[in-house]
């Protein structure tokens, strides 16, 4: 579960720095019956990191502080290996996100999109496309593309990053992020939004 450091993916993507710090409201005061709190099978929103830690479910990151790391990096069938990411505030949970290891076979990385869409179509989510985006550095261009599924009460985006190789400087490759969040109409019905930095 060791974190590395991934170049090539925006900063947007990566800055993930989330303080633990403070007093984090107690995870059984959260309505736990209610299935639409929970961002997957096993996590709820406004849980803490500390009592996913003591389920097994999370382990600290040794490489960042406050980072804390899913036991489990699969989503969708698929192991994102770079890393899989606990995202909170105040130690309590607001989402999750998975970044896959760059791919050097463009056919297994199509493998597993390929994977990643039959398991959305299969929840009859409502998907929307977003506009591709380019980004020219001095030795590589990266393209990238986003998917949004959303359900009544989640909301789940995949970003697929292809980077082009300058002439003489290695091969493309490939990667996937994925982000899991609630949609905003149940982080208010729970009043949830001082889980969130800009509230």
């Amino acid at each position: 579960m060791k974190s590395k450091k991934l170049p090539f993916i925006p900063l947007a993507i990566v800055a993930l720095s989330f303080s633990c710090e403070g007093n984090p409201s107690k995870a059984e005061d959260l309505p736990k019956a209610d299935s639409s709190l929970y961002l997957n099978e096993k996590i709820q929103m406004g849980d803490t990191v500390l009592n996913l830690v003591k389920k097994g479910l999370a382990v600290p990151d040794i490489d960042y502080e406050n980072f804390y790391l899913l036991t489990d990096n699969t989503f969708a069938g698929i192991a994102f290996k770079y890393q899989a990411l606990i995202r909170h505030k105040d130690g309590r949970v607001n989402s999750l996100s998975y970044i896959s290891d760059p791919y050097a076979n463009k056919d297994a990385f199509q493998s597993d999109v390929t994977k990643f869409f039959k398991y959305m179509s299969a929840r009859q989510y409502k998907m929307t496309v977003g506009s591709p985006e380019e980004d020219d550095q001095k030795l590589f261009k990266r393209k990238s593309q986003e998917y949004t599924w959303e359900s009544p009460t989640k909301t789940v985006s995949l970003t697929i990053i292809k980077s082009e190789a300058a002439p003489g400087w290695g091969n493309d490759t490939y990667s996937m992020l994925v982000f899991v969040a609630l949609q905003d109409s149940i982080v208010e019905k729970y009043h949830l939004k001082n889980l969130f930095y800009n509230q």
